[in-house]
């Protein structure tokens, strides 16, 4: 019989082999616009604080005066005593960006999908999944027991190819991302809504990195196509634009309280700290009150779209713009080369590797936030535009 430590060396080496060994970046430092990585102060664009708001002046001085009060954890689940009225608070902050009547706050966007999703279906129900969709996503689809059906990336048409084959009586859920987390891509909401209202499927909708960031507001996605209400299931994180942890569902009230019995993810978990509840709820009350960090964000965006165009035939074309930008290299050693190029030149970026996207499809994932500075942004695109050159001279 194999010992521990025979698969622990198998596992590191199979990783090593095929260019996926991966390592926690020692992190010494953070703060509005970079990280401090071995001793090497870095321009941070791999972080999803994109409006900057864990930084924000309004929101850390709401946290600095809860700090004084609050106690660090909340101890249990809130089904025994870990309830608090910061989380309530939360809760209605939420329902109100996300103009929902209710939300249910989960101790992490983890959390959040798995329990929902498996609260929600069983055996000889069925979920279409986009194939696309984030690990969180598919590891709840699959521990749900419920058929599954694989429709392509952002395809309407295989959408409803799929839901052609869901039996009449079978409840139906439809689960998407609305920005995809790897490559920024935006689903394609009103055909989806369409589609799903006119065979009477569930839609959940994750908008982890959609919250802050898309919608006039930055309410998400059904505030970008004018959709508002439109979705059954709203699915969204805390730590991302929103400057906190956790994640949450926004929908009605029945749809939270059967969430809040059979969510066992929730049921069964430590409560969101008070403190944390404090600063995403100063972080939803600057996104709604202060414009700037959105605005600042958007012309980051475009001025990257337009460095990018100048010095590179990469495709931007896309109709919806969002802050991930993916700079496909394929292999995966050749994307480790690739981010230490930049991390020379002082930029730090996420480097994709399957099982993340898949085998031969190695990525660099661009962040950006409000926080940079339009020299760093313009300098990146640069360096990055030097590598993609010199790769295509190589190839």
């Amino acid at each position: 019989m194999k010992s521990l430590s025979q698969r622990i060396t198998s596992l590191i080496a199979e990783a090593k082999n095929l260019g996926l060994l991966r390592h926690i970046p020692q992190v010494e430092k953070r703060d509005a616009e970079t990280v401090k990585i071995a001793g090497r102060t870095l321009f941070n664009f791999a972080s999803n604080d994109y409006l900057g708001l864990s930084h924000h002046p309004a929101v850390l001085e709401t946290v600095a005066k809860a700090a004084k009060e609050l106690p660090t954890s909340s101890s249990s689940s809130r089904l025994i005593c870990g309830d608090s009225e910061q989380l309530r608070q939360l809760e209605t902050d939420i329902a109100e960006l996300k103009q929902r009547e209710s939300s249910l706050v989960f101790p992490s966007g983890y959390h959040t999908n798995i329990g929902t999703i498996c609260a929600l279906c069983r055996k000889g129900d069925f979920i279409l999944s986009d194939n696309d969709n984030h690990a969180s996503l598919i590891d709840a689809i699959r521990l749900s027991g419920a058929t599954v059906l694989i429709f392509k990336h952002n395809d309407p048409e295989s959408l409803e190819a799929n839901l052609k084959k869901v039996p009449d009586e079978a409840f139906c859920l439809v689960v998407t991302e609305s920005v995809f987390s790897t490559d920024g891509s935006v689903a394609p909401l009103p055909k989806i809504i369409e589609i799903c209202e006119r065979y009477g499927a569930t839609l959940m909708l994750d908008e982890a990195h959609a919250t802050g960031t898309l919608g006039e507001t930055g309410r998400g996605t059904e505030e970008q196509f004018n959709l508002k209400g439109r979705c059954h299931i709203l699915m969204g994180t805390l730590g991302k634009a929103l400057a906190s942890l956790g994640g949450f569902i926004a929908g009605s009230p029945e749809l939270t309280s059967a969430l809040t019995n059979r969510a066992r993810s929730l049921i069964y978990s430590t409560a969101l700290p008070p403190l944390s509840a404090v600063a995403a709820s100063a972080a939803i009350r600057t996104l709604l009150k202060d414009p700037a960090p959105l605005e600042k964000l958007r012309k980051n965006i475009q001025l990257f779209v337009n460095e990018m165009k100048k010095r590179t035939d990469l495709d931007f074309s896309r109709k919806v713009q969002t802050p991930i930008f993916p700079i496909r290299i394929g292999d995966e050693r050749e994307v480790i080369v690739a981010r230490a190029k930049l991390i020379e030149k002082g930029f730090y970026t996420a480097a994709l590797r399957y099982p993340t996207v898949p085998k031969g499809a190695a990525m660099l994932r661009i962040s950006l936030s409000a926080v940079h500075s339009e020299e760093s942004v313009t300098s990146l695109a640069a360096h990055i535009s030097e590598i993609i050159s010199e790769k295509n001279r190589l190839s």
